[in-house]
């Protein structure tokens, strides 16, 4: 199958995948306990008498809570396929507008993340790989160990902690948006992409050793060797190429990881992004954004998909897309 006839065939599974994924989304947010409106109106429910709970059934009315499931499904999508995401029971605003104000910030991290974590983890792959069974090797895999045993919350409550003792640093109490000052964004930025970029680093590295020294063992690598070529051309023209595969592979599926270790992250530093609003609306039960909020990632995982397998035939041209 040619490339072109590929990439049309994935494009056509969009829709379905997001159909399924729609059924799966609504049914979940539909499952997290308590009720939105109560939530909105607690203490109006408690202690506003019987306006307050006419008030609260006009609302779940108006909303159309009270409609069977399967009809709320049926609407939620018809407003879809229009472009209309709906409405935010907490923000009072349209839920696209609560993702635009909250996209930059995550982009920038995972975006940032995903820099460092291959700018750090490749080359320390490599170079463990290469000086197999030295204090260099030994002290990549020591870091690499770490970084797979750490979630995101723990490294960043370690770096935290460290700060704040070692420097008497503390974490922004506002942050700046990006489009407000764009330095002073990206600093705030730094030390969240830095520490999402670890847990990635430290899976690369890994897979990077493991595979790198497979492909040193063949034979072509020794015919190489043995024709007096430079370390350097060994390793960058001959190795690094053919051990790359299993290294993007594992870069597409760690980017559903960078979004998780982003929640974690932009809670803890304060940071308005995805991580901290869908926790925000999660918690609130604020339906029409939590939905928003999940296709909006099911959709950049799926472009993360598409762009691994084209950047296979590109890293390897016998690649043949079936």
């Amino acid at each position: 199958m040619g490339l072109r006839k590929y990439i049309i065939n994935r494009l056509l599974m969009v829709p379905v995948t997001l159909f399924i994924a729609s059924i799966f989304i609504f049914g979940i947010v539909r499952l997290i306990p308590g009720d939105p409106v109560l939530a909105l109106f607690a203490e109006d429910a408690f202690f506003g008498g019987a306006e307050a709970r006419k008030m609260i059934m006009q609302m779940r009315e108006e909303i159309g809570l009270n409609r069977p499931i399967y009809v709320q499904y049926a609407d939620w999508v018809s407003h879809i396929a229009r472009g209309d995401f709906g409405d935010s029971f907490m923000f009072r605003r349209p839920a696209v507008e609560v993702l635009e104000d909250r996209i930059v910030p995550s982009f920038l991290i995972m975006i940032m993340g995903l820099i460092f974590g291959v700018l750090l983890g490749i080359p320390a792959g490599i170079a463990s790989a290469v000086r197999r069974n030295t204090w260099l090797d030994y002290l990549v895999r020591l870091i690499v160990v770490a970084g797979l045993s750490m979630p995101a919350f723990v490294t960043a409550a370690v770096v935290m902690v460290f700060l704040i003792w070692t420097f008497g640093w503390l974490p922004p109490a506002m942050f700046v948006p990006f489009h407000v000052d764009p330095i002073e964004s990206l600093k705030t930025l730094i030390l969240p992409a830095l520490i999402v970029g670890y847990g990635l680093a430290a899976a690369l590295a890994r897979v990077c050793r493991t595979q790198f020294l497979e492909v040193i063992r063949e034979d072509y690598i020794r015919t190489a060797w043995a024709k007096g070529l430079r370390e350097r051309a060994v390793v960058f023209r001959h190795a690094l190429r053919n051990s790359l595969l299993p290294v993007v592979t594992l870069l597409g599926v760690n980017v559903a990881q960078l979004i998780a270790g982003a929640v974690v992250v932009e809670t803890m530093f304060n940071i308005p992004g995805l991580g901290q609003g869908l926790v925000t609306v999660v918690l609130n039960r604020d339906y029409a954004v939590i939905q928003l909020f999940v296709i909006a990632i099911v959709i950049l995982v799926l472009v993360i998909n598409l762009v691994v397998d084209l950047l296979y035939s590109w890293i390897d041209p016998r690649v043949r897309f079936e």
